[in-house]
């Protein structure tokens, strides 16, 4: 947990530290991960919403986007929440932090990228895809068979992500992931 937390810190004092030089990427740089299958296509429209606890990501005391834990099973503390299995403990977290005009979605993505890479997991950059009406970023990766997947906006003057650690990769967890984004809502 701790670790999660100074990977957010380190990002967000990142994000605060870039000027007018973090100009737009052309291309997204992705390590390939032949373990890990990479999703092309978009989610299926009909994905039902997260039923569990409403979590709140707020950026200056103020609300920026609310989402929901998977199930009611998922023990939440306002912004982020956690069960333990089985097989092993799982983890949905979200966070935001300022940003600044200049610095562009793709800059975003390779920041924490690279910030995840060293500290959590080798993770790669999919396809951007678009939650509750806002394009973000998505990367995903792990060890074996963990799963760490994230996904990350600007929103207003926010940047803003919600990630995913799951001690396993199945249909199920992929599936949590869907209904999580599913329940994504800006204020």
């Amino acid at each position: 947990m701790q670790l999660r937390i100074a990977t957010c810190a380190v990002l967000i004092a990142v994000l605060a530290g870039c000027s007018t030089d973090e100009g737009e990427v052309a291309a997204p740089t992705a390590t390939p991960s032949a373990s890990r299958p990479t999703q092309s296509e978009p989610p299926a429209p009909d994905v039902a919403p997260a039923t569990g606890a409403r979590l709140t990501i707020e950026h200056l005391g103020e609300p920026v986007a609310t989402y929901r834990a998977p199930t009611e099973k998922w023990v939440s503390t306002g912004r982020v929440a956690s069960k333990a299995t089985v097989d092993g403990s799982f983890y949905l977290g979200g966070g935001a932090g300022i940003t600044y005009p200049e610095i562009s979605l793709d800059d975003a993505a390779e920041l924490n990228l690279e910030n995840i890479e060293r500290t959590i997991a080798p993770v790669e950059r999919l396809e951007n895809r678009t939650v509750d009406g806002i394009e973000g970023y998505v990367l995903e990766g792990g060890k074996g068979p963990v799963l760490y997947y994230e996904f990350g906006a600007t929103y207003e003057d926010s940047f803003v992500t919600i990630s995913l650690e799951s001690p396993i990769d199945t249909s199920k967890v992929r599936a949590d992931i869907e209904s999580v984004l599913a329940s994504v809502r800006w204020q």
